[in-house]
């Protein structure tokens, strides 16, 4: 499991005093002594490369962000905005308005069913997604 002699010593010198610190836990009835060591020093020797293996997942994770380019926050931030718009102008329509842009938008209502002359003014169609 360790392909490093150094580190492999180094497990055994760290497994060896919690072994002797916790040996009231040990019970045999759950298995033999040597599997318990083992048992120890398999997590000893595993811990570091869960510890290299979730410090190599943050550094992609911001190396991601940071590769976000000034186009993509101008994008994020214009669509941020373009919402905060339509929200303000959907709480300045009247419960009519409301229900037929919902009818409209979320139940694929057409102007026939919506009665769309309550909301645009215009004779022109409405633009559509």
């Amino acid at each position: 499991m360790v392909r490093d002699f150094a580190r492999s010593e180094e497990v055994a010198q760290e497994v060896m005093p919690e072994v002797w610190r916790t040996a009231s836990r040990f019970d045999a009835a759950k298995g033999s002594a040597d599997s318990w060591v083992m048992t120890i020093a398999h997590r000893r020797a595993i811990d570091p490369v869960r510890s290299v293996a979730a410090s190599v997942q943050r550094e992609q994770r911001v190396a991601a962000v940071a590769a976000v380019g000034p186009e993509e926050v101008a994008d994020t931030v214009a669509a941020t905005l373009d919402r905060e718009r339509v929200r303000r102008c959907l709480d300045g329509l009247t419960e009519l308005q409301h229900e037929s842009i919902t009818l409209a938008y979320y139940g694929g209502a057409g102007r026939s069913v919506t009665g769309s002359s309550t909301i645009c003014t215009d004779a022109s169609p409405a633009p559509t997604r």
